[in-house]
């Protein structure tokens, strides 16, 4: 993975929509797709096309709740067969308000 980031990257925001930057690559089958959640089991969440090196912004909104860690799970699967997977865990302080 070649980057992976909330926001700008800074570890702080105040709101709940924020933006994820992605860009990856696979340098034997290709790098196919990627999914984004709330939750480690990606339950609901759907693959996106990507190809290797595209650079993907991508509008996310992080768990509702008070003030505190949240967390975003992104999988990038490459186009070997079956696929690969690498998942990777982002952080952000949310602090409501400011």
């Amino acid at each position: 993975m070649d980057e992976a980031r909330i926001g700008d990257g800074g570890g702080v925001t105040d709101r709940l929509v924020v933006q994820i930057t992605l860009r990856a690559h696979d340098q034997e089958a290709g790098l196919m797709d990627v999914r984004v959640s709330n939750r480690p089991d990606f339950s609901g969440a759907s693959w996106i096309p990507c190809r290797d090196g595209e650079v993907l912004v991508l509008p996310w909104r992080l768990e509702e709740g008070p003030p505190g860690w949240r967390r975003v799970y992104v999988q990038f699967r490459d186009a070997a067969m079956p696929g690969n997977l690498r998942t990777v865990r982002l952080h952000v302080y949310y602090r409501a308000g400011t």
